[in-house]
Protein backbone atom coordinates (compact mmCIF):
# COMPACT_ATOMS: atom_id res chain seq x y z
CA UNK A 1 0.00 0.00 0.00
CA UNK A 2 2.62 2.59 1.06
CA UNK A 3 5.41 1.26 -1.16
CA UNK A 4 3.46 2.17 -4.32
CA UNK A 5 3.16 5.85 -3.36
CA UNK A 6 5.33 8.53 -4.88
CA UNK A 7 7.45 10.58 -2.50
CA UNK A 8 5.10 13.56 -3.00
CA UNK A 9 2.03 11.43 -2.14
CA UNK A 10 3.84 10.03 0.90
CA UNK A 11 4.66 13.43 2.41
CA UNK A 12 1.60 15.44 1.25
CA UNK A 13 -0.46 17.04 4.02
CA UNK A 14 -4.17 17.47 3.24
CA UNK A 15 -4.15 20.42 5.65
CA UNK A 16 -1.85 21.61 8.45
CA UNK A 17 -3.86 19.83 11.17
CA UNK A 18 -3.88 16.40 9.51
CA UNK A 19 -0.86 14.13 9.44
CA UNK A 20 0.64 13.18 6.12
CA UNK A 21 0.90 9.47 5.37
CA UNK A 22 4.59 9.70 6.28
CA UNK A 23 3.86 11.38 9.63
CA UNK A 24 1.17 8.87 10.54
CA UNK A 25 3.36 5.93 9.54
CA UNK A 26 6.19 7.44 11.60
CA UNK A 27 3.83 7.57 14.60
CA UNK A 28 2.87 3.91 14.22
CA UNK A 29 6.53 2.86 13.93
CA UNK A 30 7.49 4.86 17.03
CA UNK A 31 4.57 3.47 19.03
CA UNK A 32 5.30 -0.16 18.18
CA UNK A 33 9.03 0.37 18.70
CA UNK A 34 8.42 1.76 22.19
CA UNK A 35 6.61 -1.40 23.26
CA UNK A 36 9.26 -3.56 21.62
CA UNK A 37 11.93 -1.67 23.57
CA UNK A 38 10.01 -2.22 26.81
CA UNK A 39 9.83 -5.93 26.11
CA UNK A 40 13.63 -6.11 25.87
CA UNK A 41 13.86 -5.35 29.58
CA UNK A 42 13.85 -8.30 31.97
CA UNK A 43 10.46 -8.94 33.61
CA UNK A 44 12.29 -9.03 36.95
CA UNK A 45 13.62 -5.49 36.41
CA UNK A 46 10.23 -4.23 35.24
CA UNK A 47 8.53 -5.67 38.34
CA UNK A 48 11.11 -3.92 40.50
CA UNK A 49 10.69 -0.62 38.63
CA UNK A 50 6.89 -0.49 38.22
CA UNK A 51 5.63 -2.75 40.99
CA UNK A 52 2.90 -5.35 40.77
CA UNK A 53 -0.60 -4.98 39.34
CA UNK A 54 -3.16 -3.85 41.91
CA UNK A 55 -6.23 -4.74 39.86
CA UNK A 56 -7.56 -7.53 37.66
CA UNK A 57 -6.50 -7.82 34.02
CA UNK A 58 -8.64 -5.77 31.63
CA UNK A 59 -10.07 -7.47 28.56
CA UNK A 60 -9.38 -6.20 25.04
CA UNK A 61 -12.74 -4.42 25.01
CA UNK A 62 -12.11 -2.87 28.44
CA UNK A 63 -8.73 -1.51 27.33
CA UNK A 64 -10.29 -0.02 24.18
CA UNK A 65 -13.15 1.46 26.21
CA UNK A 66 -10.74 3.05 28.67
CA UNK A 67 -8.65 4.46 25.81
CA UNK A 68 -11.76 5.88 24.14
CA UNK A 69 -12.85 7.50 27.42
CA UNK A 70 -9.41 9.06 27.91
CA UNK A 71 -9.42 10.45 24.37
CA UNK A 72 -12.82 12.02 25.03
CA UNK A 73 -11.32 13.93 27.95
CA UNK A 74 -8.86 15.53 25.53
CA UNK A 75 -11.63 17.32 23.60
CA UNK A 76 -12.33 14.20 21.57
CA UNK A 77 -9.02 14.47 19.74
CA UNK A 78 -6.07 12.37 20.77
CA UNK A 79 -2.80 14.22 20.55
CA UNK A 80 0.12 11.86 20.56
CA UNK A 81 2.81 12.78 23.09
CA UNK A 82 5.77 14.48 21.42
CA UNK A 83 8.07 11.41 21.40
CA UNK A 84 5.46 9.68 19.23
CA UNK A 85 4.96 12.50 16.72
CA UNK A 86 7.10 13.38 13.73
CA UNK A 87 9.54 16.16 14.49
CA UNK A 88 8.89 19.44 12.71
CA UNK A 89 10.78 19.53 9.41
CA UNK A 90 11.67 15.83 9.50
CA UNK A 91 12.75 14.39 6.16
CA UNK A 92 11.09 11.04 5.50
CA UNK A 93 12.69 8.19 3.59
CA UNK A 94 9.85 5.87 2.67
CA UNK A 95 12.03 2.83 2.00
CA UNK A 96 13.94 3.24 5.27
CA UNK A 97 10.62 3.48 7.11
CA UNK A 98 9.23 0.38 5.40
CA UNK A 99 12.43 -1.52 6.24
CA UNK A 100 12.28 -0.33 9.86
CA UNK A 101 8.62 -1.41 10.12
CA UNK A 102 9.39 -4.85 8.72
CA UNK A 103 12.37 -5.39 11.03
CA UNK A 104 10.39 -4.15 14.04
CA UNK A 105 7.73 -6.76 13.31
CA UNK A 106 10.28 -9.56 13.15
CA UNK A 107 12.06 -8.42 16.32
CA UNK A 108 8.74 -7.92 18.10
CA UNK A 109 7.66 -11.48 17.37
CA UNK A 110 10.98 -12.91 18.57
CA UNK A 111 10.81 -10.84 21.74
CA UNK A 112 7.20 -11.85 22.43
CA UNK A 113 8.09 -15.53 22.16
CA UNK A 114 10.42 -15.07 25.15
CA UNK A 115 7.63 -13.84 27.45
CA UNK A 116 5.59 -16.28 29.51
CA UNK A 117 1.82 -15.92 29.88
CA UNK A 118 2.38 -15.36 33.59
CA UNK A 119 4.69 -12.41 32.97
CA UNK A 120 2.34 -10.92 30.36
CA UNK A 121 -0.27 -10.77 33.11
CA UNK A 122 1.94 -9.76 36.06
CA UNK A 123 4.43 -7.25 34.62
CA UNK A 124 3.63 -3.56 34.24
CA UNK A 125 4.76 -1.02 31.68
CA UNK A 126 3.54 2.54 31.27
CA UNK A 127 1.41 4.06 28.55
CA UNK A 128 1.59 7.86 28.11
CA UNK A 129 -2.20 8.30 28.31
CA UNK A 130 -3.40 5.22 30.18
CA UNK A 131 -0.69 4.95 32.83
CA UNK A 132 0.54 1.63 34.20
CA UNK A 133 -0.77 -1.36 32.29
CA UNK A 134 -0.03 -5.05 32.26
CA UNK A 135 2.02 -6.10 29.25
CA UNK A 136 -0.89 -8.13 27.85
CA UNK A 137 -3.07 -5.01 28.04
CA UNK A 138 -0.42 -3.03 26.17
CA UNK A 139 -0.41 -5.73 23.51
CA UNK A 140 -4.19 -5.34 23.23
CA UNK A 141 -3.76 -1.59 22.95
CA UNK A 142 -1.00 -1.90 20.34
CA UNK A 143 -3.16 -4.21 18.24
CA UNK A 144 -6.08 -1.80 18.37
CA UNK A 145 -3.91 1.30 17.84
CA UNK A 146 -2.02 -0.16 14.88
CA UNK A 147 -5.25 -1.32 13.21
CA UNK A 148 -6.82 2.11 13.81
CA UNK A 149 -3.92 3.78 12.01
CA UNK A 150 -3.82 1.13 9.28
CA UNK A 151 -7.46 1.95 8.52
CA UNK A 152 -6.64 5.66 8.47
CA UNK A 153 -3.63 5.10 6.21
CA UNK A 154 -5.70 3.01 3.78
CA UNK A 155 -8.23 5.85 3.52
CA UNK A 156 -5.46 8.37 2.87
CA UNK A 157 -3.83 6.18 0.24
CA UNK A 158 -7.11 5.61 -1.63
CA UNK A 159 -8.12 9.28 -1.65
Amino acid sequence: MISALSHDQFIAKPNPEIWSIAEEFDHVIKSASALYSGLKVSPFILKWEFGKPNRPMRSYDEVMSRYTEKIATVNGKALAPSPFRAEEGKVFDKQDMLNHWASTGVKFEKRMNKWSDKNLDKVLLTHPLLGKMMVRELLYFTHFHTNHHLTSLKKKVSS
